[in-house]
């Protein structure tokens, strides 16, 4: 399958709404030359969790309105030929601080092109696997951009791959590479460029909250659908 083929173009995407309660904030110019940058970075340890049960539900979008907090609506609205790309359309809605009283805030509907690398390994000289989620908005008012990475990989000694079938009738070895001896490294990056002071400020206040809660979520998701540890995809080699 040749690069060309995995691209997906921007045409037929087209410019969506943003719904703001101040009449002041409705244009939907934006001035890239004044957008500020917010980044946070999340790092933790899932218990019980292999990456592609993890990667499997990050990549299963359609889903994301069900479990995932400020997430309004989800859709997958196309698939590249060789299925490791994306455009998905998405209706977030951010809250101000940290007071429910105040309700949403900011509610936004925009188009975000996810790229899946699947699973390889780290490098030639490593055994370590890596599973990598890339998303970038391409259509939105809002954000003058918005980027997020996912980096999973499985904690050594914890292998639920290397468990051969052959030894199924040995309980000891069964136990060992169980699923409740699997853990997963997650690493989580969001940056968002916005113009407008007012957002650049709520940002400020609720990114590292709204970032702790997305992930807090997914690990809840992986605990309530079922995962097959002996049904892992082949590793591809990149």
């Amino acid at each position: 399958m040749s690069i060309v083929q995995c691209r997906l173009s921007t045409s037929g995407v087209h410019r969506l709404y943003i719904n703001f309660p101040f009449p002041f904030m409705t244009s939907p110019v934006i001035h890239r030359k004044l957008a500020s940058t917010h980044r946070h970075s999340h790092q933790s340890v899932l218990a019980k969790t292999h990456p592609q049960h993890l990667y499997r539900i990050i990549n299963n979008v359609d889903q994301y309105q069900h479990f995932l907090p400020y997430c309004l609506e989800s859709k997958i609205l196309r698939v590249s030929p060789c299925g490791t790309m994306m455009d998905a359309l998405l209706r977030v809605g951010f809250p101000l601080g940290s007071s429910s009283a105040w309700g949403t805030l900011l509610e936004e509907q925009y188009v975000s092109r996810v790229r899946m690398i699947p699973p390889s390994r780290g490098g030639k000289d490593s055994d370590e696997q890596v599973w990598i989620v890339e998303a970038k908005s391409i259509q939105s008012n809002l954000f003058v951009s918005l980027k997020s990475r996912w980096r999973l990989s499985l904690i050594p000694h914890h292998r639920c791959d290397t468990f051969s079938m052959g030894d199924a009738g040995n309980s000891e070895a069964a136990a060992e590479h169980s699923p409740n001896h699997i853990s997963c490294n997650v690493k989580f990056d969001v940056e968002i460029q916005v113009s407008n002071p007012l957002i650049s400020f709520t940002l400020d206040t609720v990114l590292k909250d709204v970032a702790r809660k997305q992930v807090d979520a997914f690990e809840r998701r992986c605990r309530d659908e079922p995962f097959d540890c002996f049904n892992v995809d082949s590793i591809t080699h990149q």
